[in-house]
C-alpha cells in the first residue's frame, strides 16, 4: 500500500465528509486489499471473482459511510477488514466450502497470513490481537484444513 497510516485515516475522513476526490483515492488504494480478501472469502461459490468484485465495490463504498471517531483509534486495515467481513457476511450464508467450515476467526486469521501475505505482526495488529494468539488461530485453522483434506 502507497498511503501510510495517517494518510489512509485522513482520506477516509475527508471521504466521509464528502471530498469525492480524497474518496476515489482512498478507494484505489484499498481497492486490492478488498479484492484479496473478498475473493478468498468468496472462495468458489457461484458467481466467482465477478460475486467477489462486486462485495469488494460494496465494501470499498461503506468505508467512508461507517467511518467516524471510534475507527480513527483503530489501525485502519483492521477497519477495512472488518468492512469487508461485514459484507461478505450480510451477502451470503456461509457455504461449504472448506474455508468456511472454520471458525470465524480462524479464517480471517488464515486469509491475512497466506492470502494476504501479512506477518504475524501485522495480522495482529490489524485485527487487535496479541502475536502468540494469532500464531496459535492460525495453527488450528491449518490442522483443521488438513482434516478437511485428508
Amino acid at each position: 500500500m502507497g498511503m501510510g497510516e495517517r494518510e489512509l485515516h485522513s482520506a477516509a475522513a475527508a471521504a466521509a465528509a464528502g471530498d469525492r476526490r480524497r474518496a476515489e483515492e482512498l478507494f484505489e488504494e484499498i481497492w486490492p486489499m478488498l479484492v484479496r480478501y473478498c475473493r478468498a472469502r468468496a472462495g468458489s461459490r457461484s458467481g466467482g471473482w465477478e460475486f467477489a468484485d462486486g462485495l469488494a465495490r460494496l465494501a470499498g463504498v461503506q468505508i467512508p459511510l461507517r467511518y467516524g471517531r471510534v475507527e480513527a483509534s483503530r489501525p485502519f486495515r483492521e477497519f477495512v477488514y472488518a468492512v469487508a467481513d461485514r459484507t461478505m457476511r450480510d451477502a451470503q450464508p456461509t457455504t461449504g466450502d472448506a474455508l468456511n467450515a472454520l471458525a470465524h476467526s480462524e479464517r480471517t486469521v488464515l486469509i491475512l497470513r497466506v492470502i494476504e501475505g501479512l506477518s504475524v505482526g501485522e495480522t495482529a495488529a490489524a485485527l487487535g490481537l496479541p502475536d502468540a494468539r494469532v500464531r496459535l488461530m492460525q495453527h488450528r485453522a491449518m490442522r483443521s484444513l488438513g482434516a478437511q483434506v485428508a
